[in-house]
């Protein structure tokens, strides 16, 4: 594990402010990208580079559908999670436009997911109702 911890190097701040201002130059208002911004700014200040390659790669969409919806905390109410996972799958969400440009993964973890999806999702009872379970 050291010997692992000890190649690590620290994070290339110059190189993460450059990044900034390189996004500021850009046709568009300053920061209007939100947190896509900063993380390609992090990106840049952990690899040293202007303009880091990532090879292969890789976008991965994260679903989840738990039942906390039923705790009236959700924006949205629970079925909206199977119908923006089914868009994803169709590529008619913004994260496929993405895809077409960077990675063409998404399509076939995406009819793994729709099984699952048909056995998890539908299928989930409430969580508030259900033990923990620890593995």
């Amino acid at each position: 594990m050291h010997a692992i911890v000890d190649h690590i190097q620290s994070v290339d701040l110059h190189a993460g402010e450059e990044a900034r201002r390189y996004l500021d130059t850009l046709t568009k208002p300053p920061g209007s990208l939100g947190a896509l911004e900063e993380l390609a700014a992090q990106l840049c200040a952990i690899t040293g580079e202007l303009k880091p390659s990532i090879t292969p790669p890789a976008v991965i969409v994260f679903a989840a559908d738990h039942g906390v919806a039923a705790e009236g905390v959700s924006a949205f109410p629970q079925a909206v999670t199977a119908q923006m996972v089914a868009n994803f799958a169709q590529g008619g969400a913004a994260i496929n436009v993405l895809l077409v440009r960077l990675a063409r993964v998404l399509k076939s973890w995406m009819s793994a997911w729709r099984a699952i999806l048909r056995l998890l999702v539908w299928s989930m009872p409430r969580y508030a109702a259900v033990p923990l379970i620890w593995w």
